[in-house]
């Protein structure tokens, strides 16, 4: 094992009180080494080293970036188990444990609803955005373009005829200032992926885009999807005052 000739986390990153080698290491030898070591490199992933632990491997999503756990893909594959009955799990720079959500058949749609009320971004599928004015022929200002990556983490993706097929709910809520809805936009994206796209949808997942209205009395905008198969969330809230802001010079 060569983490402990490696620098500590302190020479990478500035004056910080953890210790890489102290500290991080041994919980990845002890959980991830086998399945990501010299002997074996699942996803052509390694984190024997702390300079290989910094590459990505076949899925090509960086590993850690500098002050953005939410864009670390090894932050986001952590999991963490709970002793007590009926709470989730959600992190942003760290964990808290919030009521589960019993999704019912009935109300298929109530789960993102309770998501895009959480305060945290729900990291179960890797979702990233891309926010700006939208411009229109009819010149509604008032409008926002959405340039939305799926990772293909956690993403289900299932035989269909020749080719596969992929499918994820979504829902674009937008909130007062107060917190109260005053916005709600649900869907579906159905993307039939033929045999020749198969192997750059499963290592690099897909994009899509969408335009969505604004609320006048809109402050915030949350993005969330909902993997149809393995039922994973992903979610990111946008604060709207500067693409309103924007949008009106």
């Amino acid at each position: 094992m060569a983490f402990a000739q490696q620098k500590d986390a302190e020479q990478h990153g500035g004056a910080l009180s953890v210790s890489f080698t102290n500290q991080i290491a041994p919980i990845l030898a002890r959980k991830c080494l086998t399945c990501h070591g010299p002997e074996k490199s699942k996803g052509g992933f390694r984190l024997d080293t702390f300079e290989l632990l910094l590459k990505p491997g076949e899925s090509k999503s960086s590993s850690l970036v500098s002050g953005n756990p939410q864009q670390s893909e090894l932050f986001r594959r952590i999991t963490i188990k709970v002793n007590r009955p009926g709470v989730d799990v959600r992190h942003r720079s760290g964990y808290r444990a919030f009521p589960a959500f019993a999704k019912t058949s009935a109300q298929p749609n109530d789960d993102l609803l309770a998501e895009a009320r959480s305060p945290l971004a729900a990291a179960g599928l890797g979702v990233t955005v891309h926010a700006s004015p939208a411009v229109t022929s009819a010149g509604n200002s008032h409008e926002v373009a959405l340039a939305i990556h799926v990772d293909p983490d956690a993403l289900s993706i299932w035989k269909d005829g020749d080719g596969w097929s992929v499918s994820l709910a979504l829902a674009f809520t937008q909130s007062a200032p107060d917190g109260h809805f005053v916005k709600t936009t649900l869907g579906n994206v159905d993307v039939q992926v033929p045999a020749a796209r198969y192997e750059q949808i499963t290592t690099k997942g897909f994009s899509f885009e969408r335009n969505v209205a604004l609320a006048e009395t809109a402050d915030e905008l949350h993005v969330v999807l909902r993997d149809a198969g393995s039922g994973a969330m992903g979610s990111v809230i946008i604060p709207l005052s500067d693409l309103k802001s924007t949008s009106r010079h």
